[in-house]
Order: C-alpha cells, then sequence, then structure tokens
C-alpha cells in the first residue's frame, strides 16, 4: 500500500520513473564492490606488490521505498549481476606503502519492475574509478593499519537516458575514505572504513534535460574478523549509508542512499598467492531505494 497524502502521488509517479536508473544504480551492488570493503582489505601489500582481482555479485530485490510514498512491494523487483575488476598495483612514496587501483565493474541489471511497471534491462560497463590508497599507518607487528584513500569516478559507463535502466551514472563522482585495521589477539581483528561521497550533477536525467543533483551521502562499515589460522578467516559486518537526497530541477524526488546492511563472510587461500572469498548478506531497512532481499558476493585474488 502507498503512504503519504494523495496530492503526493502524481508529483512522485513520474519522478519515479524519470530516475529509475539512478535508483537501480545506487542499489546496484557494484557500488558495494567499490565503495565497500571487504574485511582485511586495508592490510598493506610490500612495495612492488601487483594484485588482480576478480569479483562476482548476484543481488535481488523486490520492494523500493519513496520517501513522501511509501514502500511499494506490488509488481516490483529487480535482479543484478554485476561483475570487477581491480587490479592494486603497491609501491613506496616519502616513505610511506601506497597504491594505486584501477576498478572496472560491469554486468546487468534486469527483470526490472517497479509498481508493476516494467523497467527493462541494462547492460554494459559501469563508470569506471581510480583510488589512491596511502597506509599512514603500517605495523605489520601489531596488527595496526590506517589508510587514507581518495576515489575519483569517470562518468563513461553505459548510459542511455531514454532507458529506465543504466550501469552508468553519467556525472562525476568523487569519494574519500578512511580504512583501518586493528589486531584484538587471540585471532580475532576488527576493519572498519568511514567514508564520504560526493556527487556531480547528471544533466540528462530522464529523456529531457533535465539535472539530477545529490546531496554528499556518508558512510560506515565495521567487521569483526576471526583468523581460524593463517590463511583462513570468517567475518561479520555491517554497514550504515545515510544522506544523497536526489533532486531533478531542485525538486525533491523521494530517493537517497540512505540503508543498514549485514553480512557474513568466509576467506580461504587456496595457495599461497592465490585467495579465494565469498561473502552473502541483505539489507535491514532502506530509506530511499530499492531494498536487497539478498545478494552473493565471490571474490578470486591472485598476487603477483
Amino acid at each position: 500500500m502507498l503512504l503519504g497524502s494523495s496530492s503526493a502521488r502524481p508529483r512522485a509517479w513520474p519522478v519515479v520513473f524519470i530516475l529509475a536508473s539512478m535508483l537501480a544504480a545506487a542499489a546496484s551492488p557494484s557500488q558495494a564492490l567499490v565503495a565497500d570493503n571487504n574485511s582485511g582489505d586495508w592490510i598493506a601489500a610490500p612495495p612492488g606488490t601487483t594484485i588482480l582481482g576478480a569479483y562476482y555479485v548476484h543481488g535481488s530485490r523486490t520492494s523500493v521505498n519513496i520517501e513522501g510514498v511509501g514502500t511499494i512491494k506490488d509488481g516490483t523487483k529487480l535482479q543484478s549481476d554485476i561483475g570487477v575488476v581491480k587490479a592494486p598495483h603497491f609501491f613506496e612514496i616519502g616513505g610511506f606503502t601506497a597504491a594505486v587501483v584501477p576498478i572496472l565493474p560491469f554486468g546487468s541489471l534486469h527483470d526490472g519492475e517497479l509498481g508493476g511497471t516494467r523497467l527493462g534491462h541494462a547492460a554494459g560497463i559501469a563508470d569506471p574509478r581510480v583510488s589512491l590508497p596511502v597506509w599512514i599507518v603500517n605495523n605489520p607487528e601489531k596488527e595496526q593499519y590506517l589508510t587514507v584513500v581518495p576515489f575519483l569516478f569517470f562518468p563513461v559507463g553505459t548510459y542511455d537516458k531514454a532507458k529506465a535502466l543504466n550501469l552508468g551514472e553519467n556525472r562525476w563522482k568523487g569519494l574519500l575514505q578512511i580504512g583501518f585495521n586493528q589486531g584484538l589477539g587471540n585471532g580475532f581483528a576488527i576493519d572498519g572504513t568511514l567514508e564520504g561521497a560526493f556527487y556531480g550533477n547528471n544533466n540528462e536525467a530522464g529523456t529531457g534535460h533535465a539535472v539530477l543533483s545529490q546531496k554528499n551521502s556518508y558512510s560506515g562499515q565495521t567487521y569483526l574478523r576471526y583468523n581460524i589460522n593463517p590463511i583462513t578467516h570468517v567475518s561479520l559486518g555491517y554497514s550504515k549509508m545515510t544522506g544523497g537526497e536526489q533532486r531533478i530541477n531542485g525538486v525533491k524526488t523521494g530517493f537517497r542512499t540512505s540503508y543498514d546492511q549485514v553480512t557474513a563472510e568466509f576467506g580461504h587461500f587456496i595457495s599461497p598467492s592465490v585467495h579465494f572469498l565469498v561473502q552473502a548478506g541483505h539489507d535491514l531497512s532502506v530509506r530511499g531505494g530499492f531494498k536487497q532481499d539478498n545478494f552473493m558476493l565471490t571474490r578470486l585474488l591472485k598476487v603477483f
């Protein structure tokens, strides 16, 4: 059942369809892969190391929340199959360990439906991005790491303003993370990330030349990790994002990027240079977006 006054509904529903592409991109696991992290991600590798990472995520959604309208479940669904390739290279600069990390997401959004209206599908590449982490604390003996990580997103992903679903966002975006790892003893450790995201405008939102703007969003993520032995770990994670209110031509759309999410993870070194990880999770709550009923991530890393 739709919530809110009847006067709000005629105004909200057209915006739903104009902004479906932005909502789908914001809710997609492709964002989790590049903005969120897996446990242990901010433990620095030695300078000169290169890592090739391949990710695959499947996500499923059957409801969407729109502020001022409510939660829509009937006739609403969205599936995603997203791959990501990352290739961090570590080096030393000014006595600090740093890395350059090119990231290429790609895949498809499909089986999209919103309140009984079909959204079609999208396939191609999402916006490529690069991050430049610098470890200002890198103390393996005490299991202490503190990292500052700027990201830059390039608006060259697959985008068609005539389509309801898109992988590209057609806008510049920046992101700043602070990541840390701290050993707790007896095989336990805590991993965490704080982040702020900053959005440029999409000047071709919808089928016309409407301007989509978005306020900054902020998030925090933490894992409690247990190293069963030197090559195997498990972890439990919690993420929270808030902010990111969207507007079209200055009018609120009812969409934002706010959610609470939990995850469980298992990682294992198949060989000294190959690491496998699997993660499952779901959204506890979502404000202004699609809610992920569940998602499954698999990752394979090769260390050179």
